[in-house]
Formats: C-alpha cells, structure tokens, sequence
C-alpha cells in the first residue's frame, strides 16, 4: 500500500492534470507544454516496462527515484533563480520557464520507466497467494486514495508557490526512493511462491547490502 501510495505522491497526477495551468504563465504557451509532458509519458512507458524485466523492479524503482528528485528539484531551483513573480503571475522569461518545463519533463520520463509500471507489478508479485487478491485489492484502493488527495495539492500553490510545489514533490519523491532502498527486495526472476520467504527474513536482510537471493531461473 505504501507502494502505491508512492506513486501517487511523486506529483505525477497534479503535474499531468494541471500541467496546462502550471505551465500557462511560466512559458506563454500552456497548451504545448501539456502536450510536451503527455507525449514524453506516452513514448517512455513502453521502454520502462522491458527496462523492469532488464534491470529489476528494485533497482528501476530507484533510479527512478533518483530522476524524479533530479527532475524536481531542477524544476524549483529554475524557478526560485529567474521567475519572480507568484501563481497568478509567474514572472518568468519564456526561455527560462522552458527549460523549467524540461526539468518536469526529466521527472515525467524518469516516472514513466519506473514508478509508473514497478508499483503495479511489485504489489502482485509479493503477496502470499491465499491473501492476494485482497491484498492487491487493497493496494489499488490506496492509489486512488493518494489520487484523490493528490488533486488537492493545487490549493497549495497560493501558500508554497509554484517552487514550494515542486520543492515538496521532490522530498516526497526522495521518501520513496528511501522505502524501496530500505524495505524492498528484488523480485525479478524469481517464483512467486519464493518470494515471500524474502519477507520472513530479518528487516537487515532487506537493507542495502543484504544478498539477493537467486531464483531457479538465475542459477541455471
């Protein structure tokens, strides 16, 4: 549930469904941005998802992480630099709200690959059979709870701004890159039926340096 919960709190809906808004004023032309930011997460799903099975659900979720805070913060240090004005008027030089806008691109491409597809797989791999359907029930549930509360977020920029915005998506983002690194272990290649024994080990053997176990498919 934390998984999906994850998600939803890297800013990805806020970002998607105001996008056209957000970025209206700070580069003159809120229509191409929006389609910008569709189009880099329309061409970067399909790649994510053979990047999942490449480099596994763990390590893709970091990087993914990684990206987003990257992508963030990029965003709000921009905007902090040149734009000196508020959300009904950003203040900001169209060249620079641009590269504002690469900057949320960066995050949407580094959602995209990752975050996007590995919460969905992660949370129907890891659950024991006899709960699972429940579980990931639940799990759904929590994503559109975090959906929902994400949408929210707009009635924040009066009080943050538009950097206080983005300054909270990337801590957000860096909290989640922290609970993959700490409390999920690698699925790729392994049976279902083993990988809940990953989850009977002690909490260090999910840290950073525990040893991976090996599915039949690894060691053949």
């Amino acid at each position: 549930m934390v998984f999906q919960l994850g998600q939803q709190a890297t800013g990805i809906n806020p970002i998607m469904t105001y996008g056209s808004l957000i970025f209206k004023d700070i580069t003159g032309a809120g229509i191409y941005a929006s389609l910008l930011l569709s189009g880099v997460n329309c061409l970067s799903t399909l790649p994510g998802l053979f990047m999942l099975d490449k480099f596994g659900r763990r390590q893709m979720a970091l990087i993914g992480a990684v990206g987003m805070v990257i992508g963030h913060l990029f965003a709000a240090i921009l905007f902090t630099a040149i734009c000196d004005g508020n959300v009904d008027n950003a203040g900001c030089p169209q060249i620079g709200g641009w590269f504002i806008c690469i900057g949320t691109a960066f995050f949407v491409f580094s959602y995209a690959v990752s975050w996007g597809a590995v919460p969905w797989i992660y949370c129907s791999e890891i659950f024991p059979l006899n709960v699972r359907a429940t579980a990931v029930s639940l799990s759904t549930a929590a994503n559109w709870v975090g959906g929902a509360l994400m949408t929210e977020v707009v009635k924040l920029f009066p009080y943050l701004n538009i950097d206080g915005v983005f300054y909270m998506f990337a801590g957000l983002a860096l909290c989640c890159g922290l609970f993959v690194y700490f409390f999920c272990p690698e699925t790729k290649g392994m049976l279902l039926e083993d990988i809940e024994e990953l989850f009977h080990k002690p909490i260090n053997a999910k840290s950073p340096g525990y040893i991976e176990s090996k599915s039949p498919v690894d060691v053949a």
